[in-house]
C-alpha cells in the first residue's frame, strides 16, 4: 500500500527498495517478505513522507486506522454504508453540510488546512468533486478507502475518537436518499456576460478572499486558490484582473519552475538508471518519479506549460525498439544472442529498428531453450 508510510504496529518508518529497484520488482510475486536489503543488495530507501510532529500524528493515524480496518475482530459492522452514515452525521455536526448543500467555506477550513491538506495531497484526495460531496450529504460511498478514512480523519481528528464511533455505532440508516437535481445555469452568451459582469464588480471582495486563502494554502498554485472560491468570485479571477487590483505574484511563475526542475530531474533519473543497466524500459512515469509533475502530466495545459520537461521526455522516453537497442549489446557481450559474437556487440548501432527486433527474439527464444533444459 503505498500511502502507508508508517508501520502502525511498531511506529517507525517504511521502507521501499531503491530508487533503481523499484519499478522492476516493486509489484513482484517473488517478495512476499519483508527484506532487510534491496534486491541488487544495496540498502533500502526510507518511503518518502512528509516532516513534522502534526504530519507524524496524521500519518500514524491514517496507517493505524488502515491497519484496524483490515482486522476481522474489529468492527465487522463497518461496512462502506455505515462509514458515510457517520461521515454524514459529523459533516452535519460541524458545520461543513447545511441541508442539501456542502458549505464550502467551512469545507475549505475542515479539509484544506496547512497539514490536512498536504496529506490529502498525498493520498490523491479530490478535494472538490461530486463523489466527496455525495459522502458528505450521506448520498453515496467513497470507493477508495484511504479517501473516506481522510475525510473521517479531518472532521474527527484522530483515529481514538473514529475507533470509538465505530464500536458505539453498530447500524447505518439508508443513506441512499433520492435528492432532487439541482437548476442548471442557463448558459446562453447574454447569461454568461452578465455573470461575468458581476463576478467583476466582486472583484475588491474576490482579492481579498484571494489573499486569504492564499495565506493560509501556500502550497496551492493559483488554479487551485481560484477553485477554493466561492463561484461568483472565481468567475473573474484571472490572473491578469487581480494583478490589476493589487495582488502580487511572484516574479518566477511557478510552471516553470516546475518546468526547468522537472527537466533536470529527467536528465539524472535517465542517467541513474541507465549507468545501473536497467532490465526495464524507461517510461515517461518512471522518468518523472519523485517529481510534482508525474501525477499531473497526463493533462494537456500542464504540458503546454512545460516545453523544458516534455523535450527532456521526448529525449530519454523509450520506445520499445529504443529499449531493446540498449539492453542487446550487453545480451551480446554475455553469449546470450546465438550467431554473434561478443566482439560484435558494437555493432548494434548500425542496425535497423527490424533487424534489432529479429535478434532479440532469437535473444528470447535462446534464453527460453536454456531455461527448459
Amino acid at each position: 500500500m503505498r500511502h502507508i508510510r508508517v508501520c502502525p504496529r511498531h511506529s517507525t518508518p517504511v521502507y521501499d527498495l531503491c530508487g533503481t529497484c523499484l519499478h522492476g520488482f516493486s509489484g513482484s510475486i517473488t517478495l512476499g517478505a519483508p527484506r532487510s536489503r534491496c534486491v541488487c543488495g544495496g540498502p533500502l530507501k526510507q518511503r518518502e513522507r512528509h516532516r513534522g510532529k502534526t504530519m507524524e500524528r496524521l500519518e500514524f493515524s491514517i496507517a493505524r486506522g488502515w491497519h484496524r480496518l483490515l482486522d476481522a475482530d474489529f468492527a465487522p459492522h463497518a461496512q462502506g454504508q455505515l462509514i458515510a452514515a457517520i461521515a454524514s452525521q459529523k459533516a452535519r455536526e460541524i458545520g461543513v453540510t447545511k441541508g442539501r448543500q456542502v458549505k464550502w467555506e467551512q469545507y475549505t477550513r475542515t479539509f484544506m488546512s496547512p497539514a490536512i491538506g498536504k496529506l490529502g495531497d498525498s493520498l490523491r484526495f479530490p478535494f472538490k468533486s461530486r463523489r466527496v460531496s455525495g459522502f458528505l450529504l450521506g448520498e453515496t460511498t467513497l470507493r477508495n478507502p484511504f479517501h473516506a478514512l481522510f475525510v473521517l480523519l479531518a472532521m474527527f481528528g484522530s483515529w481514538e475518537e473514529i475507533e470509538s464511533v465505530l464500536s458505539a455505532t453498530t447500524s447505518a440508516p439508508d443513506i441512499f436518499t433520492p435528492t432532487a437535481r439541482p437548476a442548471m445555469h442557463r448558459n446562453s452568451p447574454e447569461d454568461r456576460a452578465r455573470r461575468l459582469g458581476q463576478s467583476i464588480q466582486l472583484l475588491p471582495q474576490t482579492c481579498q478572499l484571494y489573499e486569504s486563502l492564499r495565506s493560509t494554502h501556500p502550497y496551492l498554485s493559483h488554479t487551485g486558490v481560484r477553485d477554493q472560491l466561492p463561484y461568483m468570485n472565481a468567475l473573474a479571477a484571472t490572473k491578469g484582473r487581480l494583478r490589476a487590483h493589487g495582488v502580487h505574484f511572484p516574479e518566477g511563475d511557478i510552471s516553470q519552475v516546475l518546468d526547468a526542475s522537472g527537466a533536470a530531474h529527467i536528465e539524472r533519473q535517465a542517467q541513474t538508471l541507465i549507468r545501473a543497466g536497467v532490465a526495464y524500459r524507461l517510461s515517461r512515469m518512471r522518468l518523472l518519479k519523485d517529481h510534482p509533475l508525474r501525477n499531473s502530466w497526463q493533462h494537456k495545459d500542464v504540458r503546454a506549460r512545460s516545453p523544458k520537461t516534455a523535450a527532456a521526455l521526448k529525449k530519454h522516453f523509450e520506445t520499445w525498439a529504443k529499449f531493446r537497442r540498449r539492453l542487446l549489446p550487453e545480451k551480446i557481450r554475455a553469449g546470450l544472442v546465438p550467431g554473434l559474437l561478443p566482439k560484435q556487440a558494437g555493432e548494434v548501432d548500425n542496425l535497423t529498428d527490424e533487424e534489432v527486433h529479429a535478434l532479440w527474439l532469437s535473444h528470447s527464444c535462446f534464453v527460453r531453450r536454456r531455461c527448459r533444459s
